[in-house]
Parts: structure tokens; C-alpha cells; sequence
């Protein structure tokens, strides 16, 4: 729960509180199915990947320790809208700098994809201010332009 969030939750009643969670699950739940379809337009295209719950296990199975894992791992490098890339990570909502919660979060993800894994894009799903996250080796793409190249 962010800062911002726990103040609030201070000052509302035991209805407002339960609306609000119920409201999370239920955008929570339209992220996931957004991530689903924009993954499975990449399989139908013959992208050959494994999503993050497919490298958690096989790291489990293996005994090695929680890699990082972003929405989708390459076999091999693929390039996307003229970036090559290794992984690629979703993000259902619009990429922008002014969220200090959102965007310090999101900006250590990313370096922690490129140094594991090499260079990837993160795609957003209703696009990005100019410039961010302005990680070199992260390619920042909208979805509706990955969706069709």
C-alpha cells in the first residue's frame, strides 16, 4: 500500500475501505486479462518466449534462486518495432515520470530486467511521456504499435 493510500485509509469508513479494495481486485483482474491477450498476439505471431510464471518454476525446478523475471522472455533475441530485445514487460496504464511511487518502482524493475537479462522494451498499454523512463537498452513502446508490426 503506497503512502498516499495508507493516509486515506485513515479517514474512511469500513464501506469506502471495502469499495476501494474491491475496486483494486476488480482493475487488478483487467491488468492480468490485458497482459494475457497482448502475450497471446505475440504467440500467434511465432515469438518463441516464456512467460514469468514459466521461468519461476523451471528456476524452482532447478533449485536456483528467483530470477528476475519480466511478462516475457525471449529464447533468443527478437527485435520489436526495430528494437531488439530479450524481455519485454507490460504495463497496463500510461508510463510517466510525475507518480514518484509508480515511477521509482518501475525504473528499478526495468534496470534490474536489463542487467539480468540484457536489453528489453516495456510496453505500455495507453502509451508514455516523451522521454521516460530514458533507460538506455529499454526500449519504451505503446502496445497498439507492437500489436500491429
Amino acid at each position: 500500500m503506497s503512502a498516499a493510500e495508507r493516509v486515506k485509509s485513515l479517514q474512511e469508513s469500513v464501506e469506502e475501505a471495502q469499495r476501494r479494495l474491491e475496486l483494486r481486485r476488480m482493475r487488478s483482474q483487467q491488468a492480468l486479462l490485458a497482459e494475457d491477450t497482448f502475450v497471446e498476439r505475440f504467440a500467434s505471431k511465432g515469438y518463441l518466449f516464456t512467460r514469468e510464471s514459466e521461468q519461476r518454476m523451471r528456476a524452482q525446478l532447478l533449485g536456483h534462486p528467483t530470477p528476475q523475471t519480466p511478462d516475457m522472455g525471449f529464447t533468443s533475441p527478437v527485435v520489436i518495432c526495430g528494437q531488439q530485445c530479450n524481455w519485454v514487460e507490460f504495463k497496463d496504464y500510461f508510463g510517466f515520470p510525475d507518480n514518484p511511487f509508480v515511477a521509482r518502482k518501475e525504473k528499478k524493475q526495468l534496470r534490474k530486467y536489463l542487467l539480468a537479462v540484457g536489453q528489453g522494451a516495456v510496453v505500455h498499454t495507453i502509451g508514455f511521456q516523451c522521454g521516460y523512463p530514458n533507460i538506455e537498452g529499454v526500449a519504451v513502446l505503446r502496445c497498439e504499435r507492437c500489436s500491429r508490426d
